[in-house]
């Protein structure tokens, strides 16, 4: 006879205890695993950032032939650079143009020489347009469930008010 038999089980037909432990471990498996990966897959959104370093075609190397007229235009640079990557990916994001004419709060970034803010603005330009300038990056937001426009919200208050739960 198996060690499991029981004439109470035989009798009533009830099921073991092992076994119902199992049958909700399995349940418990099922249905929370699928709803973390869901969480999982809507709190983890690719963005595109830019790129930490400054491009080498950004700086340029022809700005001065002396050494020491060099480092402050590379500063200059880098101070452009990091004020892009700073204030400007915020307004535009990855796929979108920079105006034409620079940004007025550029001018504490650089200083007054208008031909240095011109000249940072047109290479900022031209490097926002290209996809070796940028980086994809994964970012955690559960701005899904708390958001009260997203789609998330607007269904569970929708399921409810079906459900006449919601006032």
């Amino acid at each position: 006879m198996d060690r499991r038999y029981s004439p109470i089980v035989d009798m009533y037909g009830t099921a073991q205890s092992g076994a119902s432990a199992r049958r909700k471990s399995r349940i418990l498996l099922f249905v929370f695993l699928p709803l973390a990966a869901l969480i999982v897959f809507e709190s983890v959104h690719p963005t595109m950032r830019l790129r930490p370093a400054l491009p080498p075609s950004f700086a340029g190397e022809n700005y001065a032939r002396d050494a020491k007229q060099q480092g402050l235009p590379n500063q200059q640079a880098q101070a452009c650079w990091d004020y892009a990557r700073n204030s400007l990916q915020g307004t535009y994001p990855y796929g979108t143009k920079l105006p034409y004419h620079p940004l007025p709060a550029i001018n504490g970034k650089l200083g007054k020489a208008s031909s240095t803010k011109e000249l940072c603005w047109q290479k900022l330009r031209h490097a926002w347009t290209q996809p070796t300038t940028w980086v994809r990056s994964y970012k955690w937001s559960t701005e899904w469930a708390t958001n009260p426009h997203s789609p998330f919200r607007k269904a569970a208050h929708n399921v409810l008010i079906q459900l006449d739960i919601a006032s």
